[in-house]
């Protein structure tokens, strides 16, 4: 299996206390890997795969950055997570993420049709579970908005739902 070899040369350049520590990990992964080539695969025909989407729009100061796991011909966004229980609804951070893909895709003059999270469940019999989301766009414009706008006024607006910007790592920048 060649993802053995390219886990191997990419993990070098991950820093070691964000590797999982369970030495089972890569087998759980190849198996999600291998449910999701089976179970899902199949009924979607991919018209981008990991797409760098950097979208600026008209009386708008800042753009906005992201990567398009999947966008289907069939005009639907894919994106995918590792989870280790299944949840019965997504977090609301993932609906704002969806959000935010279709305005992304609205940039490059795709017009959306879903927004699907499908989550890998890490379990040694390893699930699949879709689940399409509500998507707004103007919501994430309007984000967009108050967040320039704290920009400009030089205000920091936390972000929790980040990994980038937990209460642990206030305190860990904070000691620097």
């Amino acid at each position: 299996f060649p993802s053995h070899d390219k886990f191997a040369t990419e993990s070098q350049s991950v820093d070691k206390d964000e590797l999982a520590s369970d030495p089972k990990s890569k087998d759980i992964g190849v198996k999600l890997v291998e449910q999701y080539h089976f179970q899902v695969a199949p009924f979607l025909q991919p018209k981008k795969v990991e797409h760098q989407v950097m979208a600026s729009f008209k009386g708008f100061d800042y753009g906005i950055t992201g990567t398009i796991d999947l966008l289907t011909e069939d005009q639907e966004i894919h994106d995918h997570k590792t989870a280790s229980k299944k949840n019965s609804s997504p977090p609301d951070s993932h609906v704002r993420q969806g959000s935010f893909y279709a305005l992304m895709a609205k940039s490059m003059d795709e017009e959306i049709k879903s927004v699907h999270f499908d989550y890998l469940i890490k379990k040694n019999n390893p699930e699949i579970h879709r689940v399409k989301i509500d998507f707004d766009p103007l919501y994430a414009v309007k984000i967009a908005q108050v967040v320039g706008a704290a920009i400009d006024t030089g205000t920091f607006i936390p972000n929790r739902d980040s990994h980038l910007c937990t209460r642990s790592e206030e305190r860990r920048v904070g000691k620097e």
